[in-house]
């Protein structure tokens, strides 16, 4: 039983969490965010839903992990060249501000979703993360949407 106890803890010792090989970008990376809202008016209190389709070049070498100095951008797999929805990764800012509430829940379909509490012409903004770079600018980058009063005045 000690045995078995020893193996394991040594088998769990060598064991962080963090994979051996990783992907290194060869030269910078591209990455565009594509952005569009579920309409362009909306009444106040419904649901404006903000969508974000991720595009990806560039090429990734594998490298063992132990190689890297330390602060050395790598990623455990390659990027997807597409992938279709990641508004809920976006950090979304809508002018003027404080009239919007942002859902903060999980979405499976990972969409987000605002909500505005009183009418007027909002323009919407996004700044995607991005692994090895600086956040970058959304396309287009800025996004306009008309709330009415319920009334539809």
């Amino acid at each position: 039983m000690k045995t078995k106890i020893s193996v394991l803890a040594a088998m769990l010792a060598g064991c962080d969490g963090a994979p051996t090989m990783v992907y290194i970008p060869e030269g910078r990376p591209s990455v565009r965010v594509e952005v569009a809202v579920s309409a362009s008016e909306i009444k106040v209190g419904e649901e404006l839903v903000l969508y974000a389709t991720q595009y990806s070049k560039g090429a990734w070498r594998q490298v063992p992990r132990s190689s890297l100095k330390s602060g050395s951008c790598w990623v455990s797999h390659t990027p997807q060249k597409i992938i279709k929805e990641v508004a809920d990764t976006i950090q979304w800012t809508v002018t003027p501000e404080g009239n919007a509430r942002f859902n903060t829940e999980f979405r499976s379909d990972h969409t987000r979703a605002v909500i505005f509490s009183a009418a007027g012409r909002y323009s919407i903004r996004g700044r995607a993360s991005v692994w090895c770079g600086p956040p970058q600018d959304v396309v287009p980058a800025e996004l306009e949407v008309e709330v009415k009063d319920r009334k539809g005045a």
